[in-house]
């Protein structure tokens, strides 16, 4: 299958800003004098030669967050770090960039927090990150989703967010990269997404290598303490408890991962197979892994329960044409077990979801609304997901696969240029023609506006 047409997603969360790594590698910093805004004529050199490595990406809109050293008055710092990143932009402009969007934070995120003239240097910057257009647009869609709270590791915490998500975190469960134990106050950063509008504003899909997932909703959730990253300890995990409306014994927990420039779903602490032939091992790949999942979640559904040899399944399923028996044990607690909630092995992006049941037959959609530069999903309101769509190869048209028979859908067709924002919404049947699609044009507010049309339907 071809890669997705969806371009790498970006966090802006909230006054402090974290970039995955496929943006962490499309971002450059410049450095400048005290109290200057011209940038260092050094690190002028090096960002032209990074530019020139940058041309083949796509990436033609651009990032910019300013930062000042703790000289002067505060007042005075914020409005050199603006200056700075309009020194930066006039710059961009010159090169050829007509999409910029800059955000100034004066001296309140310093990179280095000693008291020495080389922490000055590296706090006095202006960080630049390329994006393609829509990455910008979903970039600055999501700024405004965030929840903060603050938390002691050396007791148990439970938190709530605004929508209804509970988390329970352990007492000293968490740990910095270095597994030292963390013991100074954690803030956790929660994202909610579990309305179909916030999917599509934030540039979320629902699919595991491909597979169409039916979700009951996603999160975001980090963590630092003193503004260092810190993570789940090893052997330790915590609870998610999600409000969305499908709440049933097959939703499992899925982390997101970055897979040709999108979020893949993955399920987590992936299966476990026990063979009753030793070299069959060699012979399985991830399709049949999967086949046996299935093939144990129809054992689920017609038994109730997950009785068995120490808790295994013994499943069957096509190995080389040939009938073959394995023993299935899912290590994901389900809700029901669970009592609500999944078991979360680490922070980051997660998602419950279970892959989609459909007894209709799988049709191509098939649509050339998707021309050039732009993003396209497709969302299924009765199954709760959504589809990024696949290049077909053949002139300009894309496909959306393995879509049930007569579901009802909506195309969503996104593109920005030079500011703009352009956007096409039509509903149609899978397996009827795509409407042809009708575009309107605005701003970040003025898409979000028009995306609360795209809802899921009520259970």
């Amino acid at each position: 299958m071809n890669k997705p047409l969806v371009t790498a997603l970006s966090l802006m969360l909230g006054l402090w800003i974290f970039l995955p790594e496929a943006l962490a590698q499309s971002t450059f910093t410049l450095h400048f004098e005290s109290n200057s805004a011209q940038p260092l004529e050094s690190d002028l050199t090096e960002f032209h030669q990074w530019l020139g490595q940058q041309e083949d990406a796509g990436k033609t809109s651009a990032f910019l967050v300013g930062h000042t050293d703790t000289k002067s008055t505060e007042t005075f710092n914020d409005q050199l770090a603006e200056n700075r990143t309009t020194a930066v932009a006039m710059l961009l402009r010159d090169l050829g960039f007509s999409d910029i969007a800059a955000r100034s934070f004066g001296e309140s995120q310093p990179k280095c927090r000693e008291q020495i003239a080389a922490c000055d240097r590296l706090n006095r910057r202006v960080e630049i990150t390329l994006m393609a257009p829509i990455e910008l647009t979903n970039y600055l869609l999501d700024t405004m989703s965030e929840q903060v709270f603050f938390i002691h590791p050396a007791q148990s915490n439970m938190i709530k967010g605004s929508q209804g998500t509970v988390l329970e975190f352990p007492a000293k469960c968490f740990a910095y990269a270095n597994k030292t134990q963390v013991k100074d106050s954690v803030r956790i950063v929660l994202k909610e997404y579990y309305h179909a509008n916030d999917f599509l504003a934030r540039g979320l899909t629902t699919t595991s290598q491909g597979r169409l997932l039916t979700t009951g909703g996603t999160l975001f959730v980090s963590g630092t303490c003193d503004d260092e990253p810190v993570r789940i300890a090893s052997g330790m995990s915590f609870n998610a408890f999600f409000t969305g409306r499908i709440q049933d014994d097959l939703m499992k927990a899925f982390m997101g991962k970055s897979l040709n420039g999108l979020i893949d779903w993955e399920l987590v602490n992936s299966e476990r197979l026990d063979f009753l032939l030793p070299d069959l091992a060699q012979s399985l790949d991830r399709t049949l892994v999967v086949e046996a999942q299935k093939a144990a979640e129809d054992f689920i559904r017609s038994k109730g329960d997950r009785s068995g040899r120490k808790g295994y399944i013994d499943v069957q399923i096509m190995v080389n044409d040939r009938p073959t028996r394995l023993l299935y044990r899912p290590f994901v607690p389900s809700l029901v077990e669970s009592k609500g909630g999944l078991v979360i092995p680490q922070m980051g992006w997660i998602n419950c979801d279970r892959f989609l049941r459909s007894k209709e037959t799988l049709v191509e959609v098939r649509t050339k609304a998707c021309f050039l530069g732009a993003t396209c999903y497709l969302v299924l309101p009765e199954s709760k997901g959504i589809m990024p769509a696949y290049s077909s190869g053949a002139d300009g048209e894309v496909i959306f696969p393995n879509i049930p028979e007569g579901e009802p859908c909506t195309l969503v067709v996104l593109k920005r240029t030079n500011g703009t924002i352009e956007w096409s919404v039509c509903s149609f049947e899978a397996g009827r023609p795509v409407p042809e699609a009708v575009f309107r044009s605005g701003d970040e507010l003025a898409l979000k506006e028009a995306l609360k049309s795209v809802i899921w339907e009520k259970s």
